[in-house]
C-alpha cells in the first residue's frame, strides 16, 4: 500500500483551537513609544502572534504597560529585564 499527503485527509482543527501559534520577540528599549508601536502593529494582523516576548519593556511607577488584547506576566521586580503578553486563546 502507498501512502502520500495527498491520498490523506487533512485533519480540521477542532471549532475553537489554534490554527496557528507564533511567538514574537522585540526589544523594547525601555521605551513606551516602541511599545506602543509594536503592540499596535501586532493587533492589526490578520493572525496575531500567540505570544509576544519584550526585553527591557518600559516601566512607570512600577506598572509595566497594559494591552487590552494580551494578558502580561513578567518576574517580580521593580524593573523586570522581560514580559510576556499572551493572546487569551492561549490561556484558555
Amino acid at each position: 500500500m502507498q501512502y502520500n499527503s495527498s491520498s490523506a485527509p487533512s485533519p480540521q482543527p477542532a471549532r475553537g483551537t489554534l490554527r496557528s501559534f507564533s511567538i514574537v520577540q522585540h526589544n523594547s528599549l525601555g521605551s513606551w513609544d516602541v511599545f506602543l508601536s509594536l503592540m499596535n502593529s501586532v493587533s492589526q494582523l490578520t493572525s496575531p502572534p500567540m505570544i509576544v516576548a519584550l526585553q527591557d519593556p518600559p516601566v512607570r511607577r512600577g506598572h509595566l504597560p497594559s494591552f487590552s488584547t494580551y494578558k502580561c506576566f513578567h518576574p517580580s521586580s521593580p524593573k523586570p529585564r522581560v514580559a510576556f503578553y499572551v493572546h487569551p486563546h492561549v490561556l484558555n
